[in-house]
């Protein structure tokens, strides 16, 4: 049956001898084996599997906006994601960025939410970041590199497209940490990021999305 609290959902089940049970992909599981036993398991990935993690290790692929050939430093790719990050979501459909489903809420206020916080000794309001403006060339390379990607993910199975579209997010995102090694600063850089610059960003946008 299902159990659970808040929006959690578990569904716990018992196998016998010769039963078998399919578990979609994605889904966190866990499994105690009630008497000796000698079970099976076979991991079957889909074909975004195998693109996406090819894709996901190219930054140019991943970034296309970084293609034109010229020096990119920290400031400059800070300022080109405000305009990538933004354009990349409305294209896939993401036009609310007040939604708790929207991918950026979810990042900083489940993935990165107070808790985890907690846990890794951050502050509850993360110190305020500066937020650099792409030139009028980058913004437009930017938008456009968005369509590119966003053709790509528009191109992966509906039900699992939100499985992969988290985690570029965070790979493309964690670039504005620079030279930081610490996973834990990375994590809070990109964070702080992504409130500072890319949710009052989208917020600006809204009104025209929705005319």
């Amino acid at each position: 049956g299902a159990s659970g609290e808040g929006s959690a959902r578990v569904a716990e089940v018992t196998l016998r001898a010769g039963q078998a049970l399919f578990i979609p992909a994605g889904w966190l599981h866990h499994v105690t084996a009630t008497s000796p036993s000698v079970s099976l398991a076979l991991t079957a990935m889909p074909p975004e599997f195998t693109d996406f993690n090819a894709f996901v290790q190219d930054a140019h692929a991943n970034m296309p906006f970084l293609q034109d050939g010229s020096d990119w430093d920290g400031e400059r790719l800070a300022a080109s994601l405000t305009a990538f990050v933004p354009a990349l979501l409305e294209v896939l459909g993401h036009n609310d960025p007040q939604s708790e489903s929207d991918p950026l809420r979810e990042m900083v206020d489940v993935s990165y939410g107070v808790e985890t916080r907690k846990e890794l000794g951050w502050p509850d309001r993360l110190p305020a970041v500066d937020c650099p403006v792409p030139s009028k060339a980058d913004a437009k390379a930017a938008r456009n590199a968005a369509k590119r990607v966003g053709k790509r993910f528009q191109g992966y199975h509906e039900d699992i497209r939100a499985q992969y579209l988290a985690p570029y997010l965070d790979t493309v995102l964690s670039r504005v940490a620079g030279g930081e090694r610490d996973p834990s600063s990375i994590m809070r850089v990109t964070a702080g990021f992504v409130e500072a610059c890319l949710l009052p960003a989208r917020m600006k946008r809204t009104p025209k999305s929705e005319e």
